[in-house]
């Protein structure tokens, strides 16, 4: 009776093994029968640059596109009430790569170009107008 019951145990097994799993839509046949994993998302479209700044270091052009961004400044529970902004030619941080830079206490404005890196510190939602 234990051979029996090996043998059926065997074919449960088996047949388990043979069977697709769940996630058997994630590989297609070619059809030369080699397989080939599909996209996960064919639809999904690249995001590209930012166009809405918060608290950072950004390389303009990648991390953010360049443009007109303005501010209505930081929220009236922040308790600082002020934010700073740069831009720089490099990313080092360092005072010799500012190019411009400013603290506000309320709404404003700064345009940043292609190749440039701004910084933005605080509270303050930096949004593209342009």
């Amino acid at each position: 009776m234990i051979g029996g019951l090996g043998v059926i145990v065997l074919l449960i097994i088996v047949v388990a093994v043979s069977q697709p799993s769940e996630d058997a839509g994630t590989t297609e046949q070619s059809p030369a029968g080699q397989s080939a994993s599909a996209p996960a998302n064919e639809s999904a479209a690249p995001a590209g640059p930012a166009t809405t700044i918060t608290s950072g270091m950004y390389e303009v052009g990648v991390d953010v596109q360049a443009g007109q961004y303005k501010t209505p400044g930081p929220p009236e529970d922040d308790i600082i009430g002020a934010c700073y902004w740069a831009r720089h030619k490099d990313d080092s941080g360092a005072m010799e790569s500012i190019l411009a830079n400013g603290n506000l206490e309320g709404p404003g404005s700064v345009t940043i170009n292609a190749g440039e890196f701004f910084e933005a510190t605080g509270e303050c939602t930096w949004t593209m107008t342009g």
